[in-house]
């Protein structure tokens, strides 16, 4: 497996110039205010550099909710989703972005075996892409929903976003 999490093609490396694009997505803007439409601008911007660092520093979901908490008054189940919700949208991004430069050709949708949280239609794209992987560049159909990838917050979607543990697997076809 590549550096940029691809099994094969020629994936751009996970460089941190490659990362911060990801974290300063219209993909992620979108995920902190849908998450926290109550904070200001400036508060999510704190939110999203506070998560990015502790990334950065390899830190687990309890010290990123940590840090969520140190800067808004949040309760700790709020403070988590957060976390995974940020972070799950920015590595998704990332993944989608590392196929795309790989050159591979289709994506299939993938559920985790036990979702914490059950997202009617996710399973159903499992099955429907699974039989047929769309090309890479198509958008997946959840729930009438078209997301470019699990998380994709810029497809006008985010109940489909929200709590998804879903993901995109990529091969030459």
């Amino acid at each position: 497996m590549q550096e940029g999490g691809v099994a094969e093609g020629k994936a751009q490396p996970m460089t941190v110039t490659f990362m911060l694009e990801a974290w300063a997505s219209r993909n992620t803007e979108l995920a902190i205010r849908f998450l926290m439409p109550q904070e200001s601008d400036r508060t999510r911007t704190a939110i999203l550099n506070c998560l990015q660092e502790g990334c950065e520093n390899g830190e687990d979901f309890r010290r990123l909710a940590s840090r969520v908490q140190a800067i808004t008054p949040v309760n700790r189940k709020q403070a988590v989703d957060v976390a995974h919700n940020v972070v799950g949208a920015v590595l998704s991004e990332r993944h989608y972005l590392s196929v795309l430069s790989a050159g591979l050709t289709h994506k299939k949708w993938v559920c985790p075996a036990r979702p914490t949280r059950e997202l009617g239609g996710h399973r159903q794209a499992e099955q429907r892409y699974s039989r047929c992987p769309c090309p890479v560049e198509d958008l997946f159909v959840v729930n009438g929903a078209s997301l470019r990838f699990p998380r994709d917050y810029t497809s006008g979607h985010p109940e489909e976003c929200l709590g998804c543990q879903c993901l995109a697997i990529a091969s030459r076809l």
